[in-house]
């Protein structure tokens, strides 16, 4: 007999599960109903099942939808699943007396050539119920990347399955999306408490195309009678596993049986029509997105998106790609991995904007084809926190992640390897140089061979490639380090995460790598700056962890690092918790220096300031401020605001001014002459002032209204605005109103410089820098003619601002704050 449809079995009794004892309860039906009819006479219902009628094992049917499966389970729920596979399953006894490796490994063989697994695949692999692992191992000989999930442990099991199998329900482990070619699950179905989730979960994980391989016993063949046993809690047949595969969204390419006791169900997913969404680039900033995402997800039943990273420039080392590994861990998204680059589009430019810069809109819709592109770092840097942004979604802080093998392994292999490490992430470029405008490099390298003296950790010192490549100060410092170990760019994001969780803890700047590591609860302390909002400081991570497992300081209040040490080294030695930032701690860590020869601190640091002169590559913004003109202090911070807002390449900022001023971000240079008016500009050209290897000049009365990431990459010789004078185009003059040289090819400017220039030359400053240019043989390039935007208020803006404007230059009258135009207002701030 073939079909359960023809037993004739006397009516059975019906059997409420809810209110019958242990014994002959049962688990619901996949179908969701939880009544069934009794098959007490098993003998003349299932003469297949000869060994449930020696022992008494009761089978019923679903009064609903007609499948049968088991009375009385060995297991109820999850957890008597995995204590009866891990001390029980599978049983010693006759029926698997016949099974060992060797038996295992030629079926495993005998699989890999029906699925078409050959010698020399690439593909990614995962068995649902690997058993003793034979067929991961298999699959690995023969080059593919496979894994297995297995709850119990195999007493002939290969020594080497554990590190490739996963000891957990498939569910629990959270897979990526789309990530498997093929998933194979054999004779583990019928063992699983729900069914429809397993198989729900193998679709989703599933590549699009990819395959998946069930077999199941054929229960209803004279083959199959022996895979009756009381450990199978259901009884499919081939028409309802059909039907079971296909309501989960598997297309059927066959059904076969190379083993006659066993059906083969080979599936193929299908391509999915999903909603799209893009998140920010950098771990930290998708990460804000992510924690928002399922509630976003559920209220616009969207079911799993494609999650797309959107970045406003394409980074050295693609290091907005970093995220994409980073997002595949979260199950409940599909992460493409493909980057969308915001080139000059000033829609996107002002989306970009919007979203980063200020608290406007968290959510866009039709973003480069997309459906949504979703941000919260406008609303952050501002002081707001994650729960008052879109209150009516849920922020979920710590998502169903997937942590991988080779993540546990790292997080082991590093404890073994270092001991009791601390982690830490120092970058030296970028915003970070607002940082060391008030925590310099010096206090820097003091306060690291501090701490590691004081807690006698190992330092690791982490970060990307561009970390390791684009950071010669950190070089340096870990060359005066004892025990440093350099880490940058040798690590994957999961075993970064690794690395941290086997941590003692993580000291550094704001980054993606700290704000994960006070996630994931490891003692974190991070050295915030004014650069942001001090509110963004604590929002960034779970609000439960404040003043708990994570920490900050302002660099504005580490004035003794002697003390600032001693402080972190209690917090992350686990000695103290301080309550409030800027406590002090009442009993510092008392820790014996270490007797060890070591350079001395004032010999490291003579070699750091030699590396940071040495290491002044890169764009220098400059202004000039002279007292006694229209502009005064106001101006320069509007400058260093606009720049922040619409410019993302890195570079520094410099004013040479006669007003003693402090302002963050911008470094101040007092004038040597007493030069009139824009005679001043001239001191810009004086050696020593810019130590980069480019400078961009901006008088202070201009206003940037859109990106101007392109005037960063230009590297000609001498660049300058055209004269929006006819007059002074005639005679080939420049205007010094935008200027773009290279520092150490024009010292000339200022040598050739004094004092009856001033007399003789009527049109200032752009006459003098002119005829110097032609003196000695060099010609500016006008910079209308190689960027696109610029314009001017007098000429070009009286009647409306030009669509494509990026730049206005308010030369002579009227100044910006004379102007009461809305997009004066929004910009100049």
């Amino acid at each position: 007999m073939k079909q359960k449809d023809v037993f004739h079995a006397p009516p059975p009794p019906l059997v409420d599960i809810e209110a019958q004892c242990r014994g002959l309860s049962s688990i619901p039906c996949i179908c969701g109903c939880k009544e069934m009819n009794l098959v007490d006479d098993i003998p003349s219902a299932f003469p297949l099942a000869k060994s449930f009628a020696r022992h008494d094992v009761k089978v019923g049917e679903c009064k609903k939808c007609g499948i049968f499966r088991i009375i009385g389970p060995p297991y109820y729920n999850d957890e008597e699943m995995g204590k009866f596979y891990a001390n029980t399953y599978p049983p010693v006894c006759n029926e698997y007396s016949a099974k060992n490796w060797n038996h295992d490994i030629q079926l495993a063989e005998k699989r890999c050539a029906e699925y078409g697994i050959r010698e020399g695949t690439n593909y990614r692999i995962l068995d649902v119920g690997s058993g003793s692992g034979a067929f991961v191992v298999e699959c690995r000989r023969r080059g593919a990347e496979a894994c297995g999930c297995e709850l119990s442990k195999y007493h002939y099991a290969d020594s080497s399955e554990d590190e490739w199998v996963y000891r957990e329900r498939l569910e629990d482990i959270n897979f990526p999306t789309d990530y498997f070619d093929i998933v194979t699950c054999h004779d583990t179905l019928e063992h699983v408490l729900d069914p429809v989730k397993m198989l729900e979960e193998m679709f989703r994980i599933t590549k699009q195309n990819g395959e998946c391989f069930l077999d199941f016993p054929n229960y209803f063949d004279e083959s199959g009678g022996h895979h009756w046993k009381h450990e199978h809690l259901w009884y499919f047949n081939r028409a309802e596993l059909r039907k079971l595969l296909k309501k989960v969204g598997f297309k059927i390419v066959n059904v076969s049986q190379p083993i006659q006791s066993k059906l083969l169900f080979n599936c193929k997913k299908p391509n999915q029509q999903r909603a799209s969404i893009l998140v920010p680039p950098g771990i930290g900033d998708s990460f804000w997105s992510v924690i928002k995402l399922e509630a976003f997800i559920e209220k616009h039943k969207l079911g799993i998106p494609d999650v797309c990273i959107v970045c406003n420039r394409d980074k050295a080392h693609d290091g907005h790609k970093r995220s994409v590994p980073f997002l595949r861990m979260f199950p409940f998204i599909n992460c493409t991995g493909k980057v969308f680059v915001n080139n000059d589009s000033p829609k996107l430019r002002k989306i970009w904007k919007e979203a980063y810069g200020r608290p406007g809109r968290t959510c866009f819709e039709g973003v480069h084809d997309c459906d949504y592109f979703i941000s919260y770092n406008g609303h952050l840097r501002v002081g707001e926190s994650m729960d008052e942004i879109d209150p009516h979604l849920k922020t979920n802080w710590h998502p169903k992640r997937f942590v991988s093998l080779e993540e546990r392994r790292f997080k082991e292999e590093s404890v073994k390897k270092y001991g009791e490490y601390i982690v830490w992430y120092l970058p030296f470029f970028g915003t970070y140089k607002y940082w060391l405008n008030e925590f310099p490099v010096e206090k820097v390298i003091e306060f690291v061979l501090s701490v590691t003296e004081y807690t006698g950790l190992t330092p690791v010192f982490t970060g990307a490639a561009w970390d390791r490549d684009d950071n010669p100060v950190l070089d340096c410092i870990m060359d005066h380090i004892p025990n440093a170990v350099d880490l940058r760019g040798e690590t994957s994001v999961e075993q970064l995460f690794g690395l941290i969780n086997g941590s003692t803890g993580v000291v550094g700047f704001p980054s993606g790598l700290t704000i994960m590591a006070a996630t994931f609860g490891v003692r974190t302390f991070m050295i915030w700056n004014d650069f942001y909002n001090r509110d963004f400081a604590w929002y960034c991570c779970p609000p439960e962890v404040k003043n708990k497992t994570y920490f900050i300081e302002n660099t504005k209040n580490i004035h003794d690092v002697a003390e600032f040490s001693q402080r972190v080294s209690n917090i992350i030695s686990g000695k103290e918790v301080i309550i409030q930032e800027t406590v002090k701690p009442k009993k510092p860590l008392k820790v014996k220096k270490k007797k060890k020869e070591r350079v001395s601190t004032q010999q490291t640091l003579d070699v750091i300031r030699e590396v940071v002169r040495d290491s002044k590559t890169g764009m220098t913004v400059a202004c000039v401020l002279r007292s006694g003109g229209h502009f005064d202090i106001s101006y320069v911070e509007k400058l260093r605001n606009m720049l922040y807002r619409n410019v993302t390449a890195e570079y520094s900022m410099v004013c040479l001014t006669d007003i003693d001023f402090n302002l963050d971000g911008v470094d101040i240079v007092p004038l040597k002459h007493g030069y009139d008016r824009w005679w001043s500009k001239i001191e810009l050209f004086r050696p020593g002032v810019i130590q980069t290897d480019r400078v961009l000049y901006f008088d202070l009365d201009t206003v940037i209204i859109g990106n101007i990431d392109d005037l960063f990459k230009l590297n000609g010789e001498f660049l300058a605005l055209q004269p929006w004078n006819s007059k002074n185009r005639k005679k080939g003059f420049l205007a010094s109103g935008m200027m773009l040289w290279k520092p150490k090819d024009y010292t000339f400017v200022y040598a050739d410089f004094h004092e009856g220039v001033m007399s003789s030359c009527q049109a200032g400053d752009q006459e003098y820098v002119s005829k110097e240019l032609a003196l000695h043989n060099k010609q500016y390039v006008p910079l209308q003619n190689v960027v696109s935007g610029i314009y001017s208020y007098k000429r070009n803006c009286r009647h409306g601002l030009p669509k494509d404007a990026r730049i206005v230059c308010f030369h002579g009258r009227p100044r910006p704050h004379m102007v009461n135009e809305q997009w004066v207002l929004e910009n100049w701030k």
